[in-house]
């Protein structure tokens, strides 16, 4: 199944070891988005997703494939989610171009039912166009 793809870098989900990875990034809709991410300890992690983050919680486990001169990040969906997987790239800026590889599929970067906040509300599994997405 082809990945769909996108631009926008999203949050990680927490790895099984001492540190996570917290990020933060500027909301709002396009493929440029202000962005800090950093590592903290598991047990900061286990307090903010406990206390601060929306419900369903976004579950997720990211690959990395390095293809030409990037490194695309390939989220494969659980829970809720499941059955969606995407692809994002980090580009010095929106005008770069960039080699496809042959297993990338539809660009998504401006429909917002890809952006983690809206598969909160909206998860994939009630989407029901998403045969056609595939």
């Amino acid at each position: 199944m082809p990945a769909h793809f996108s631009v926008v870098k999203t949050c990680h989900s927490i790895p099984l070891n001492r540190l996570a990875t917290k990020c933060c990034e500027k909301s709002g809709l396009g493929i440029s988005r202000s962005e800090y991410e950093y590592e903290i300890p598991i047990k900061d992690a286990k307090e903010l997703l406990a206390d601060l983050c929306f419900r369903p919680l976004i579950e997720k486990r990211r690959f990395k494939i390095k293809s030409e001169n990037h490194v695309w990040e390939i989220d494969e969906f659980y829970g809720e989610n499941a059955g969606l997987v995407v692809a994002e790239i980090e580009l010095a800026s929106e005008e770069e171009q960039f080699a496809k590889p042959k297993w990338l599929g539809k660009e998504v970067s401006d429909d917002k039912r890809y952006y983690n906040i809206c598969l909160v509300d909206h998860p994939f599994c009630d989407w029901t166009d998403k045969q056609d997405e595939l």
